[in-house]
């Protein structure tokens, strides 16, 4: 389907006023006399598929006519991995498909959420995103399955069984990197130890089984932090809830794939900065397997006299900022030298000064090459992980419809952020409907994975492998300037992708050929 992109951003100038971009579920469809309609076939190999060339056609029939269309496939007799081989985490959240698909009235005049995050549906969500490797557990929805209980001793405990089935959907289809705040800024887990809340009956009184609130059980810290005299961070609660999450995580297996986020860009203002330095060192006491996390963070930073050097496990800057040689060596010394991860996301797209090129992202109005190139610099820059800012964000135009003519009953309204953090549609029935630029992501995340299966076959290449296999290998392990110069410097020549693809397929079959027999 088309998404319509209207003159409403200054800054962003559209390429044409319709774009393609939604993957509807394959269905009958009617197309009007002289009307394009654009048809996209996803193809999938099964794996342990020999080498060789595959041959088929398709048949396009209507009005009594047919039109046959020749297709052939070469595969290379090796599988990539199920899952991707890159950590990653793209911000699954619902806040705006709630607000999407509004609202019913039932026969008693009360109304319910249409959308509603149950296991079965994120199921369904992750057989999709499975289809185009990037995985994610999802956000807001999962801060409510966390049960708060206040206990007659007055102290804390806390109930994760309902937590548990998308904890355990998720690790099925390969994800990743659980955003355990399950948000940012402190909002998410973060929202239920603040004193601004503390009217807001969340909490179990395990006595009675009756909600109750922060205000009713610590009446004087809610008081004291109102007043300024204590930290968000001193709540009594808040501390035995990092405890015994981390000993959630650490029982389901995941706890080393769990992120700690509080603020997200911290940067932006010294306050932040700081609260955040202080934030991460009680997390560290209560919880020290959590990963303390920061997009937008960096090794170079120093705000209010504060590095946040020694209170981070993995840094994350902007993918343009990896321009500035001395920022990458910094994360990479920290990557070698202390274990801390070393990411990069993209949130929008910086034009250089000096060439007046882009950084790759994912708007509308730029080359499908950019989202697949984004993988290809992860390979670049050997980081541990990227985000790609994000997966379901509903722009405000199109919630700005009535709710009976949104998609799609009328095409999808672009919207000023021009495709920005909206990879996936809402579609009918509470589908998750993928895109194409979705799919040109998947493109790199598969070309990454060639990258690793070299890589891998390279390790145990057999004694009798020719000369100079080794040294080929590890040069068209590097990949040339011609395709990635710097962030902004990149190639939008397809054909130099798919030659460097053919390239590390034929390395990988020579590899396998000549391979140890463990």
């Amino acid at each position: 389907d088309y998404v319509h992109q209207m003159e409403d951003n200054p800054y962003v100038a559209r390429t044409h006023e319709r774009e393609p971009d939604i993957l509807r579920l394959a269905a009958p469809i009617d197309v009007a006399a002289g009307q394009l309609q654009p048809i996209w076939l996803n193809v999938s190999i099964p794996a342990g598929t020999p080498a060789g060339d595959y041959s088929g056609e398709i048949n396009v029939r209507a009005a009594g006519q047919t039109v046959t269309i020749p297709i052939t496939m070469t595969c290379y007799g090796f599988d990539i991995p199920k899952h991707p081989s890159i950590v990653q985490n793209h911000w699954l959240s619902f806040r705006y498909w709630r607000e999407f698909y509004g609202t019913r009235v039932d026969e008693r005049g009360l109304r319910h959420q249409r959308h509603k995050l149950t296991p079965e549906l994120f199921a369904q969500y992750c057989e999709t995103l499975a289809e185009y490797r990037v995985q994610c557990w999802p956000m807001d929805p999962l801060t409510t399955r966390i049960t708060v209980y206040h206990d007659p001793d007055q102290g804390w405990s806390f109930d994760f069984s309902d937590l548990t089935p998308y904890i355990e959907i998720g690790k099925q289809h390969g994800c990743n990197a659980l955003w355990a705040n399950f948000s940012c800024n402190l909002g998410g887990m973060m929202t239920r130890f603040a004193s601004k809340h503390a009217n807001q009956p969340w909490i179990t009184d395990r006595r009675s089984g009756k909600r109750t609130c922060l205000a009713d059980c610590i009446p004087e810290w809610v008081e004291r932090h109102r007043a300024g005299e204590v930290t968000l961070e001193s709540n009594p609660a808040f501390r035995v809830f990092l405890q015994a999450y981390q000993a959630y995580l650490k029982e389901h297996g995941i706890l080393a794939m769990a992120y700690w986020e509080t603020f997200d860009e911290p940067y932006s203002a010294t306050s932040r900065w700081l609260h955040m330095v202080d934030h991460h060192q009680v997390v560290d006491q209560h919880a020290p397997g959590l990963c303390r996390f920061a997009y937008g963070a960096n090794p170079l930073q120093v705000y209010g006299g504060t590095s946040a050097v020694g209170v981070m496990d993995a840094w994350a800057p902007h993918l343009f900022e990896c321009a500035a040689p001395a920022l990458v060596e910094a994360c990479r010394q920290r990557q070698r030298e202390h274990g801390e991860q070393f990411w990069f996301y993209t949130c929008t797209e910086r034009q250089s000064p000096n060439t007046g090129n882009f950084s790759p992202h994912t708007f509308y109005n730029r080359t499908y090459l950019a989202p697949r190139i984004i993988p290809w610099m992860a390979w670049d820059f050997q980081v541990d992980g990227f985000l790609v800012y994000s997966l379901s964000h509903v722009s405000e135009k199109e919630r700005e419809k009535p709710q009976e003519k949104r998609y799609p009953s009328s095409e999808w309204a672009a919207g000023r952020m021009r495709g920005n953090g909206t990879l996936v549609y809402p579609g009918p029935e509470l589908a998750l409907l993928p895109s194409m630029r979705l799919a040109a992501l998947r493109d790199g995340m598969e070309d990454y994975e060639y990258f690793v299966v070299l890589r891998r076959a390279l390790e145990h290449l057999g004694d009798g492998a020719p000369v100079g296999l080794a040294k080929r290998v590890r040069a068209e392990l590097i990949i040339e300037p011609a395709i990635i110069k710097s962030p902004h410097d990149w190639t939008h020549d397809r054909a130099l992708l798919e030659a460097k693809r053919e390239r590390l397929a034929k390395l990988i079959q020579e590899c396998l050929r000549h391979g140890s027999k463990r």
